[in-house]
């Protein structure tokens, strides 16, 4: 099963893509654009969906470090559902806290500069939420299933 993640932001889109045993992520892509367009968003997507054969579509919910939802998270939840009008698998949102800046951080522990940081710490940072969204399925299955 092929998971593909993404982190949304303003000026940017993070996208990472699992393995097909949804076991690793990886990061895929990363995009910058000047104003956020959904529809031209979700064109992109799609050709990433069918090329990648994704079947299930997780998105970074940015809550506020006390678990309120800002209007960061009023946005992801907005493209969640336009993601489900379009996409017939499921899409999920998964607690994205603090992953960007996780990215940045090991981004610089690799001695990148700042110029060539940007698009990989979105495509990196989804990976991180795809991980973490892996991880956290993986050990609900084994809790539940014993």
């Amino acid at each position: 099963m092929i998971v593909m993640a993404l982190d949304l932001g303003t000026r940017s889109c993070g996208i990472a893509i699992s393995d097909a045993f949804a076991m690793f992520a990886k990061p895929y892509a990363g995009w910058r654009f000047e104003t956020f367009d959904a529809d031209d968003l979700i064109a992109k997507l799609k050709d990433v969906y069918d090329k990648e054969n994704v079947e299930e579509i997780v998105l970074g919910l940015p809550k506020n470090m006390d678990g309120t939802l800002g209007a960061q998270a009023q946005m992801s939840m907005q493209f969640a559902e336009a993601l489900k009008g379009v996409f017939p698998c499921p899409v999920t949102l998964y607690d994205e806290r603090l992953t960007s800046r996780m990215a940045a951080s090991q981004q610089r522990l690799l001695g990148k500069k700042k110029k060539q940081r940007q698009a990989p710490i979105d495509a990196y940072a989804a990976s991180i939420i795809l991980q973490d969204y892996l991880d956290h399925k993986k050990n609900k299955e084994n809790t539940h299933g014993r």
